[in-house]
């Protein structure tokens, strides 16, 4: 095909010149050098085509082929079948009498017309008629004969007499040369890129490359291609070199490459003396090995070829890894592509590569090499047979999971577990693994950990059943989990794993209300001391009975904190007291995760958020969702966060968890009411519903979980207005906490939302039973911050003059505690509550309050009671001091670098940036109500009289039309005509600022100067 000989111009110009010279009796041999598919066959078909055009020359062609290079005069037979019966089938006279035979052959051609001889593939000739051809160029100046020939690049041609004839090596093609045949076939500048890198010029694997393109799109892996002619053909070009130290230099090269592509954080598995990578220019032609044979040159996509590594990888010696890599000049340029390198590997051989793979292991390994580098040739090993191979495969994973790539951690894994371990490393190792498959596939971890539970025995089961119930947690399954703990409780005579066991069911027993009762009572019931159990270690890591104590200790307090047994003090106090004691590393989270929810609760969020930091891994890791503890922690990490209003800080702790979860089988519906109430209070209304319905799929079970979300998916049809929706969510989450016992307001205050639901829609007297309700439970746990959210609802609930009383009392209150939205929200109130009242001074000043704190609602965290009480040291002793930095020199929970604050670890406790209001729900709230007000230096609202309070009756039918009545349902309802609906509505259109019906809801939510402040004080 003609494109075939793009840019080999020159090649047949000097076929046509030497074909002159030859028609005028002066022969020339020309030979072409160059490697598979480098078209030497197009170029001799080509010239062939060009000589036979021209006329005046006789065309004779001959190919030598590898399975006949042992047949006397196989070529000559080729080029002379009128001969056929004078060439002998046997090996042929000695050297010396093939002379009659050989002149006679040239006598013949001097005698004849002009004639083209053509041999292709000089290195599989046989010898016989190599040494034919090596006569006939010492004779050629006399002779009317163009001979053609072809050869691979490292033949020795040493038989040519060079004074009749040239040689040369076809180059590869040029990139604009690609380019243009990338363009005849459709294709842009980056594809045609792409062609030039995993082509490296090669004209057949360029074309292959171009037939197997999509039309769309450029392929980054074999599997992108249409179809398998670019892989065949990169087969094929390995398969064309015979020798094996070729093919095992190819393989080698290729794997390593692929190896330092695998492992980025990591030495190059092929270094320079030097240190440094030579670029290949894109179109020369550079050898491996300078001439002088000094540093090496590869593309730094391989990094360097230091001869004495690959030499260990391919078990040559030295110096014949050097004359190899020589003998391969071309190949350095196409490996620097990982298209081609995926295509040499995918033609490797069964029980090819494993040995190359073992051997550069080993030397990088001996050489001091970091884990991720040996760990890439050790991951591609069909089985790990020794223990240092396992121990450098967990090393890289750990390595690949603290910079967040769990993708790549879970092969290192899979392939550690199939080393030599004990029974003890092996179950670590799979709890482990299947930790992070539950990313990648829910159900293949459950399998792994129900497999790993039933080839364990001993203490070591309760381990594994630990897990499996965590992982099943995840994924909703409360009834399963709670019967994997049951069964692994039975094999066991030991009362104190007994009891260790039932401590662990119970925790996983909060999220079932069937099973929660039975729970209590195994945690309260101290188990007498058993024969078994004195002749345990005190502390023995089997049988950790002091800290399932604890947290058997813990989870009633949490019980008792949620039922509203004791006050938010005795709380406090018991989690500092079981703090304090050493605690076994398998229980350590649970504990940690009761502890920061009490913390939470008690209004220490610091205090919460630092013990997530020391019990869940440092992002961007993820947390081991396998560990109901540190389920709980994400938890207990974003109420802590949500309650300062630290909303950018949950989105950047829970949206990596959320999205690695997707499509996983995986419920987090707490995570998902963390993101969800987080957008909602940073305006983004859209994003925070988006949320509530991915998640509207997944089927409600008992767990505390969802009570969550309940109550998060009515603060935002609160947000709304959408009142009617917010009651009956509010109801639904009392309901479901209600059965489980838990009274207090402490962790989703469902009263008070209930309660201003039910003042919006004109039901005070229930609004006021809900909001006395909570504000009793609200004085048994004694915190500001749930007395005074209390105190705020009841007074919105009541209004009057009594209410406004309240408001201040409730105000008072929030100021000591760290709730800036909660008292936000109260000034707000207090504001409009005072305007209202006459009080104009003074209720703008409440507002401005409230726009200044919205705007920046906090400077610094208060220091908790834990932080008092273990100073510079941690509370589970034993792990050094509490330092303020990390490791990596950032502050603690990984704060930003670049000025932002609030976000995820920022230990001084600010919230926001200095242009943006760090609670723009109610910084737009505050912003409306002051301009409503009548205040200066805001924005005014769009309205003429804005700073009239709605009417008895304008409030009344705006009440109903925000419940979506018609206009003349309104009128039924009220015994109104229809058209004194309409102008009351209108009215009242004018003092909202607003002109459509559907604008009342947000209208009425962030500033109204009407409900239940606009009556008598």
């Amino acid at each position: 095909m003609a494109n075939s000989l793009l840019e080999r111009e020159a090649i047949l110009t000097a076929v046509a010149r030497h074909g002159a010279s030859a028609r005028d009796g002066r022969g020339r041999w020309l030979l072409l050098r160059g490697g598979p598919g480098m078209g030497l066959t197009s170029c001799v078909e080509g010239a062939l085509r060009q000589e036979r055009a021209t006329g005046g020359i006789r065309v004779r062609h001959a190919r030598s082929v590898p399975q006949e290079a042992e047949y006397p005069f196989g070529v000559l037979r080729q080029l002379f079948p009128e001969e056929d019966a004078a060439l002998p089938f046997t090996d042929g006279p000695p050297a010396g009498s093939r002379q009659p035979l050989f002149h006679r052959l040239t006598t013949r051609l001097a005698g004849g017309p002009p004639v083209l001889l053509a041999v292709e593939d000089l290195q599989h000739t046989d010898e016989a008629s190599w040494r034919w051809l090596g006569y006939l160029t010492r004779r050629l100046g006399r002779l009317p004969v163009l001979l053609l020939l072809t050869s691979a690049p490292s033949f020795d041609t040493g038989e040519l007499f060079r004074a009749t004839g040239q040689e040369t090596t076809l180059p590869p093609l040029s990139d604009p040369a690609v380019e243009q045949l990338a363009a005849v076939h459709g294709h842009g500048r980056t594809t045609a890129r792409l062609c030039a890198e995993a082509s490296a010029g090669n004209p057949r694997l360029l074309h292959a490359l171009l037939a197997d393109l999509p039309a769309q799109g450029v392929p980054r892996t074999l599997d992108e291609l249409v179809d398998t002619r670019y892989r065949d053909a990169v087969a094929q070009l390995l398969d064309s070199d015979p020798a094996p130290a070729r093919r095992a230099t190819a393989l080698a090269l290729a794997l390593c490459a692929a190896a330092e592509e695998a492992s980025p954080s990591g030495t190059p598995p092929l270094m320079h003396p030097d240190g440094e990578a030579v670029p290949l220019p894109p179109d020369g032609e550079v050898p491996l090995l300078p001439p002088d044979g000094g540093t090496p040159l590869l593309p730094a996509g391989i990094a360097g070829a230091d001869p004495a590594f690959l030499a260990g990888v391919t078990g040559l010696t030295r110096e014949r890894q050097r004359g190899v890599l020589r003998a391969m000049p071309r190949l350095a340029r196409l490996l620097s592509h990982p298209l081609p390198r995926e295509a040499v590997l995918a033609s490797a051989r069964d029980g090819e590569l494993a040995p190359l793979r073992l051997r550069a292991a080993r030397q990088l390994y001996e050489g001091g090499a970091p884990a991720p580098a040996v760990a890439a040739h050790l991951v591609g090993l069909p089985e790990i047979t020794e223990e240092w191979m396992t121990r450098i495969l967990e090393e890289a994973a750990e390595l690949e999971l603290g910079q967040g790539r769990p993708e790549r951690a879970v092969p290192l894994l899979r392939s550690a577990s199939t080393g030599p371990l004990t029974e003890g490393r092996r179950t670590a190792l799979a709890c482990r693994l299947a930790s992070l498959e539950l990313f990648s596939s829910a159900v293949a971890s459950t399998r792994r950990l129900h497999r790993e539970l039933q080839l364990t025995n001993g203490p070591q089961r309760l381990w594994v059943a630990s897990a499996l119930c965590g992982a099943l947690v995840a994924q909703g399954c409360i009834g399963p989990a709670m019967r994997v703990l049951k069964e692994a409780t039975d094999p066991y005579e030991d009362s104190r794993l007994t009891r260790t066991t039932r401590v662990v069911a119970a925790a996983i027993g909060v999220h079932d209300p069937e099973e929660l009762p039975r729970s209590l009572i195994a945690l309260r019931t101290r188990p007498e001391d058993s024969p078994a159990s004195a002749a345990a270690p005190e502390h023995s890591p089997d049988a950790p009975s002091e800290s399932a104590e604890a947290l058997a200790d813990s989870l009633v307090a949490l019980y008792e904190a949620g039922s509203g047994e004791v006050s938010a003090h005795e709380s406090t106090a018991r989690v500092l007291d079981l703090l304090a004691d050493p605690l076994h590393p398998r229980l350590r989270t649970s504990l940690f995760s009761v502890s920061a929810c009490l913390l939470q609760w008690a209004d220490h969020p610091a205090d919460a958020r630092d013990l997530a930091r020391r019990a869940l891994p440092h992002p961007p890791a993820l947390p081991d969702l396998t560990d109901f503890g540190q389920q709980q922690l994400i938890l207990a990490r974003g109420k802590a966060s949500l309650s300062t209003g630290r909303f950018q800080q949950v989105i950047d702790e829970n949206e990596p968890i959320l999205r690695a979860c997707a499509d996983q089988g995986i419920q987090l519906p707490h995570v998902v009411a963390a993101l969800a109430i987080a957008h909602g209070e940073l305006d983004q209304g859209d994003t925070a519903q988006r949320l509530l319905s991915e998640s509207a799929a997944w089927e409600f079970n008992g767990s505390w979980s969802w009570d969550e979300l309940l109550y998060v998916r009515g603060r935002l049809h609160s947000f709304d207005g959408r009142w009617e929706q917010a009651l009956d969510d509010y109801l639904a989450c009392g309901a479901r906490k209600r059965k489980r016992g838990f009274e207090s307001p402490i962790a989703q205050p469902w009263r008070s939302g209930a309660a201003q639901a039910l003042t919006a829609l004109g039901r005070p007297v229930e609004a006021v039973r809900f909001a006395d309700e909570e504000l009793r439970h609200a004085r048994a746990w004694g915190t500001p911050r749930v007395i005074g959210r209390a105190l705020h609802l009841r007074a919105v609930a009541i209004g009057g003059r009594l209410g406004l009383e309240t408001l201040d009392e409730a105000v008072a209150l929030l100021r000591s505690a760290p709730a800036p939205v909660e008292l936000t929200e109260a000034l707000l109130d207090l504001g409009r509550a005072r305007i209202a009242a006459g009080h104009g001074r003074k209720g703008r000043e409440a507002l401005r309050e409230a726009h200044r704190l919205a705007q920046r609602p906090s400077a610094e965290l208060p220091r908790g009671p834990l932080a008092e009480r273990t100073g510079a040291h941690r509370p589970d002793s034993g792990e050094g001091e509490t330092d303020t930095t990390e490791p990596d020199g950032g502050k603690p929970d990984g704060g930003d670098a670049d000025g932002r604050v609030g976000t995820a670890g920022d230990p001084s406790g600010r919230v926001g940036t200095a242009g943006d209001p760090s609670l723009p729900r109610l910084f737009r709230a505050a912003g409306h109500a002051l301009a409503l007000a009548g205040a200066r230096g805001v924005g005014r609202a769009p309205v003429t009289d804005a700073a009239s309070p709605l009417t008895d009756a304008e409030q009344r039918i705006v009440d109903l039309a925000v419940r979506g009545l018609t206009n003349h349902q309104i009128g039924e309802s009220l015994h109104l005509a229809r058209r004194t609906v309409e102008t009351h509505l209108t009215h009242a259109y004018r003092k909202l600022g607003i002109s459509r019906r559907t604008q009342l809801a947000a209208r009425l939510r962030s500033g109204e100067p009407g409900g239940p402040w606009s009556g008598e004080v």
